[in-house]
């Protein structure tokens, strides 16, 4: 089964990965770091607690990793999907358990992988599931009127932008209704903690542990002719049309996925890839990765010299 290998950026601790005091050394270890994730890969991006703990929230594909990563920073901070969504960061701190396995396991179950309806949105917001708490903002009119018991047709938000919204919550807090105002200022305190948090760990294309070379050393693996393909090619994609690279890339972001899943640490997002057999090491990051899951690890979160933090993510029925 091929291994997809995660790495830390080197010499990068947390906050702004485009300004070098944020690394270790400066300005010579972030040229190190943009210079190799000028590639392919697929990247786990969250927040850092005060004690070097890592939440994971979002996993993501890119045809250049770095193109995208100060772009969660500065601008995806507040998630624009539909199924992508915004939630008060400082319940992931105070309780990740709880945010981890109630909070965004609900989000997914009953938003994400669902259609998104006014009765699957009603029962996201009400008891049993009560996301009101949790829920902060994602892309829908009825969902904020409904988070704040207001009619429908009170504020038709639809597609604004982000900061649009924002402005407009404040706004309409000022001409009474407080809810939106509320809702606007945790809004905020949850863009300076990711702002001030922000972290990443990155499996790339390239390189001798590099997810191509994986699946090249695999010949019985589904998705071997296509890391041919890209090896002989380079194409990720084409316009609109998926090539091998974004192929494998959408692949190795299903199973990365299923794979934190597996330890109770659900992301913000939809993985679109059919699932394929991987074993994704997290070894790099097991020590300080936060642990609300099955696998267990001394102290709960784990110490240097542990065993590897390999899970394995087979499709159904096995390919051997």
């Amino acid at each position: 089964m091929p291994k997809i290998t995660f790495q830390v950026p080197n010499g990068f601790d947390k906050g702004n990965p485009a300004n070098p005091e944020n690394y270790v050394g400066g300005q010579a270890n972030l040229k190190a770091v943009k210079k190799l994730l000028k590639q392919p890969g697929v990247y786990i991006w969250g927040i850092k607690d005060k004690k070097g703990k890592f939440f994971p929230l979002y996993i993501g594909i890119r045809k250049d990793i770095w193109s995208r990563i100060p772009q969660h920073y500065n601008g995806n901070a507040y998630m624009g999907a539909s199924t992508s969504g915004l939630f008060d960061l400082n319940q992931l701190l105070a309780n990740p358990f709880n945010f981890y396995t109630t909070t965004l396991l609900n989000f997914n179950l009953f938003w994400v992988n669902v259609n998104h309806t006014v009765a699957n949105m009603v029962f996201m917001l009400n008891p049993p599931i009560n996301l009101k708490d949790s829920l902060v903002y994602f892309r829908s009119s009825r969902a904020m009127n409904r988070h704040c018991t207001l009619p429908d047709i009170t504020y038709p938000i639809h597609n604004f932008t982000h900061q649009d919204a924002f402005n407009e919550y404040n706004f309409l807090n000022g001409i009474g209704l407080t809810c939106l105002g509320g809702l606007a200022n945790r809004m905020l305190n949850t863009k300076n903690i990711i702002r001030d948090n922000f972290y990443f760990v990155y499996a790339p294309f390239d390189g001798p542990n590099g997810i191509i070379n994986s699946l090249l050393n695999d010949p019985q693996h589904p998705l071997n002719n296509k890391a041919v393909e890209f090896q002989a090619k380079g194409i990720y994609n084409v316009g609109r049309a998926n090539g091998p690279g974004k192929d494998i890339a959408e692949r190795v972001e299903t199973a990365t996925k299923k794979a934190l899943e597996k330890i109770n640490l659900y992301t913000i997002g939809e993985a679109p890839g059919a699932l394929y057999p991987f074993e994704i090491d997290l070894t790099a990051i097991q020590n300080n990765l936060i642990n609300v899951g099955g696998y267990v690890y001394p102290d709960n979160y784990g110490k240097a010299g542990d065993p590897s933090l390999e899970i394995p993510v087979p499709n159904y029925p096995p390919y051997y």
